[in-house]
């Protein structure tokens, strides 16, 4: 398929996928991009340092194809090879796919034309959880209930906080990104997606949620998720990590009771969720490194911080922590004012 051999027009979309050893996985995932209804699209693929057949897939498909660039990384890690992807795009909007996963044929048509429709600046929709074993697969739908456009200005607490700080149930306006360097965090290994996700919104005017399924998250043993959830919770201690990045990010762009509520409903549901797979041995060191945390937030944004008690889907957010031992640092937040 030759398409777009003039490298002067501009592809709609350029989508971007780090590649690590995925060999069982990236046929699916390219078939599913190649076939796209919107035509006009680049395809980049960065292998970052596979060892297995991921290589030889990716010349074959970029031989069929020529939407398709490869570049070969040393195994840097996902943040670096993003990066380098955002680095060569020239679409107007970029999209991350990962290698195991695949999307549905219209995803990226009806995203585009949602944006182009709306001059917005992202749009997100929904995902399937697609649980794979050999006997069969598990689909699970993650949806938004109503299609709507927002004003980032007017957004309330509780849209924000829905956004999921995960990257790729989403596509950006490529100006955004550049012209605010927005790049992703090569230093931290969980949640680097919501670093990106939490800078990205500061700078926007409007975002469009659709109620549509279009990406499919396949959830397999092995994935990056899988090894971090393995890691007996020493891989999620970097979390912490992050949502002090993400504090300064809100501090700098967008200081205001809005996005600070939203993080912390944020922060609230996180906490519960991955506290969850902290080992008993680092049980002591998260809440430690939590109330620090939710400390500095006091000291640094003393009533703007503070007047959150009084925000009814933060509050309650909060109160479904007491089954866990993390629940008493946030009680803490609200009878220490």
């Amino acid at each position: 398929m030759k398409i777009m051999d003039n490298m002067n027009d501009i592809p709609c979309v350029s989508v971007i996928i780090p590649i690590f050893n995925s060999d069982k996985y990236l046929n699916r995932c390219l078939q599913s991009i190649v076939n796209q209804t919107i035509i006009n699209i680049e395809i980049i693929c960065i292998d970052d340092g596979s060892t297995d057949q991921s290589s030889i897939i990716l010349k074959e498909w970029a031989e069929r194809d020529s939407r398709i660039m490869s570049l070969k990384n040393e195994n840097y890690g996902q943040s670096r090879a993003r990066n380098a992807g955002i680095n060569l795009a020239r679409g107007k909007y970029i999209a991350f796919i990962d290698s195991d996963d695949y999307i549905n044929t219209n995803m990226l048509e009806e995203m585009y034309n949602n944006a182009e429709k709306y001059n917005s600046d992202c749009v997100v929709c929904g995902f399937n959880l697609i649980y794979e074993d050999k006997k069969k697969i598990n689909r699970k739908a993650i949806r938004w209930g109503k299609s709507k456009e927002f004003s980032v200005e007017t957004i309330s607490c509780k849209t924000i906080a829905k956004l999921r700080t995960n990257v790729l149930d989403k596509i950006y306006k490529r100006s955004v990104i550049v012209d605010n360097l927005i790049r992703f965090n090569e230093d931290i290994m969980f949640n680097e997606d919501g670093i990106f996700v939490w800078e990205f919104v500061t700078n926007i005017k409007n975002i469009v949620f659709l109620d549509k399924d279009l990406y499919n998250y396949v959830q397999r043993e092995g994935s990056i998720m899988d090894t971090i959830y393995s890691s007996n919770g020493r891989l999620i201690l970097q979390l912490i990590d992050s949502w002090y990045e993400i504090d300064k990010i809100i501090r700098k762009k967008r200081e205001n009771s809005i996005f600070i509520r939203s993080f912390m409903e944020s922060v609230s549901y996180s906490a519960k969720h991955f506290g969850r797979f902290i080992c008993p041995e680092l049980q002591d060191e998260w809440n430690f490194r939590v109330m620090n945390f939710i400390n500095d937030m006091k000291n640094e944004h003393g009533n703007l911080f503070l007047n959150i008690s009084n925000d009814y889907e933060v509050s309650k957010k909060v109160s479904e922590l007491k089954r866990f031992s993390i629940g008493s640092i946030f009680r803490y937040i609200f009878k220490h004012k």
